[in-house]
């Protein structure tokens, strides 16, 4: 008998798409929480990115949220794992108007690496 889609999925890819979701909501509370260092630690910052820089383009908000939607599966290229989460973001800014927006965040993790790594 053909095995369906769901079935040809490996138990550790599950757990790598669980992970990579858990790291974007990890990300996410930290920033809720003005812990940008802590959120910054699960970035791999382009060149010339600073803490500084990332916290400084938190400073318009009041409030910070975000709903984590369902990762993809790993997709394998050039020795690491790449996962997609969508991202639904909202709260509002200092000057009291709400914002909202939709998007994916990219993560990587590299092989014999454990820790995903937010790269887009």
């Amino acid at each position: 008998m053909p095995s369906t889609p769901a079935e040809a999925v490996s138990p550790e890819d599950r757990e790598a798409s669980r992970a990579a979701a858990a790291a974007v909501a990890e990300y996410y509370e930290a920033i809720a929480r003005r812990d940008y260092p802590a959120a910054w630690r699960l970035r791999d910052p382009s060149p010339g990115d600073t803490l500084e820089r990332f916290a400084a383009g938190f400073a318009s908000y009041a409030h910070y949220r975000a709903t984590v939607g369902m990762p993809t599966l790993p997709a394998r290229q050039d020795g690491a794992l790449w996962v997609a989460v969508p991202v639904q973001l909202y709260g509002r800014r200092r000057d009291g108007a709400p914002f909202g927006s939709v998007g994916r965040v990219t993560l990587k993790r590299a092989a014999g690496q454990d820790r995903w790594r937010i790269v887009s």
